[in-house]
């Protein structure tokens, strides 16, 4: 029996395990919206080659070979972004994460007067009426479903669970890492133990059809003659949660300290779309309060301010960054930047866009706008973060240099 099919027999496993789920969005269809959107945000290019001094023992002698650099590409991050603590639509992740968020948010909350737990679609509640178009957002921002699988292809191993950072500014940290949080952390390894095989499975199944032919048919048409894996290794593990806004409170509430970054302080330098005529909003100060008539458009915004904060090391936040699979034929993935294509984003609830695009289109002749038909009964928004790798196809040997040629798009 041929990996096809025993992957449509796990295929059928996983729909009856996956039971029955609230009309949000669960980890299967996910990856499957996830593939079906290959074609249009992989982005799969060969950019140059790769020289490796590669040894053999018999017979003995060494010599200098060229290998592909690729650039493409993968699904790293869902962003998540919703009115009220625990309320992510993702359910999976709900189920896991919603006890101990709602715990936290309700505990820290009761000490501070005059705080409420969450937002809302509207205004927020302690200011006056007048400011109608303010929208307070939570996000989440937790590995992608595939990205674990997307290792094993890449490297052959998981990538490892970077260090938890409370950072206060300046690279060194402060404070203490809530209770709750460590809470969260046992939990969510505690399930990842129980549901190791439906994990499995699901994440198997999902790459079967879409990433191993689709790969091995290039190294087909070069003959066979590269070794290695054409699919270039990500930065996060599958279900792990980078980012929640709940555990990093005073920060996504209050804006402390981005309020007085540059970025914040001087209009148009960290905008979202077309300063000043056209922007969906600015990413500074990363915080859950976001100034837009769009519903759709705010958790847009506060997907990228939350992307901003995950992407880059040492930010003054409760997080985990994206770092490592640096070095060795493999670049890092810089800082998402706005309105840069290195990176794109996918909506896959409460509608599948079927697509990948930066955010800030500039709709401003569009009837509906950009949010048109985007909108959420229930004020809930995922979206896929897709982020441009570039890697060597073979990372076996001694690297020497590498050389950026014309690109050749698939």
């Amino acid at each position: 029996m041929n990996i096809r099919k025993i992957a449509y027999i796990l295929l059928i496993l996983t729909s009856f395990l996956s039971g029955n789920v609230r009309s949000d969005i669960s980890s299967i269809k996910i990856a499957k919206e996830t593939i079906a959107a290959i074609d249009e945000c992989a982005d799969y290019c060969f950019v140059g080659s790769c020289a490796w001094l590669r040894c053999r023992i018999f017979p003995p002698g060494c010599s200098v070979e060229l290998d592909p650099k690729i650039r493409h590409k993968i699904p790293e991050l869902v962003v998540s972004a919703f009115p009220e603590s625990g309320e992510n639509p993702w359910t999976d992740v709900r189920a896991i994460l919603a006890p101990p968020q709602k715990a936290l948010a309700n505990t820290v909350a009761g000490a501070i007067s005059n705080v409420f737990n969450g937002g809302g679609n509207a205004a927020e509640r302690t200011f006056s009426n007048d400011h109608v178009n303010l929208i307070y957002k939570e996000v989440d921002a937790i590995g992608h479903p595939l990205a674990s699988a997307i290792n094993i292809v890449a490297k052959g191993d998981i990538v490892s669970i970077p260090p938890l950072q409370n950072g206060t500014g300046g690279g060194n940290g402060g404070g203490s890492i809530p209770p709750e949080l460590i809470g969260i952390q046992n939990t969510i390894n505690q399930i990842l133990q129980t549901i190791d095989i439906y994990n499995t499975i699901s994440e198997l199944v999902a790459l079967a059809e879409a990433f191993d032919a689709g790969f091995d048919a290039i190294n087909e048409l070069s003959g066979g003659i590269w070794g290695g894996s054409f699919i270039c290794p990500g930065s996060t593990t599958s279900f792990v949660p980078y980012f929640m806004s709940t555990v990093d409170y005073f920060g996504w509430r209050y804006g402390i300290p981005d309020m007085f970054s540059f970025g914040a302080l001087v209009p148009g330098v960290k905008e979202i779309g077309s300063f000043p005529f056209n922007t969906w909003g600015n990413t500074m100060p990363r915080a859950g309060y976001v100034t837009q008539h769009s519903d759709p458009k705010a958790a847009a915004v506060v997907a990228q301010r939350a992307a901003d904060i995950v992407t880059r090391p040492s930010e003054p936040h409760v997080y985990m960054p994206l770092t490592g699979n640096c070095g060795k034929g493999m670049w890092c993935s810089p800082g998402i930047q706005e309105n840069d294509s290195t990176y794109e984003w996918q909506m896959l609830d409460p509608i599948s866009t079927g697509k990948c695009e930066v955010f800030g289109t500039n709709d401003v002749s569009w009837l509906n706008g950009w949010g048109g038909g985007k909108g959420s009964d229930d004020g809930g928004y995922v979206f896929n973060l897709w982020r441009e790798k570039a890697c060597c196809t073979n990372r076996s040997g001694v690297y020497l240099y590498s050389l950026d040629l014309v690109e050749i798009c698939l």
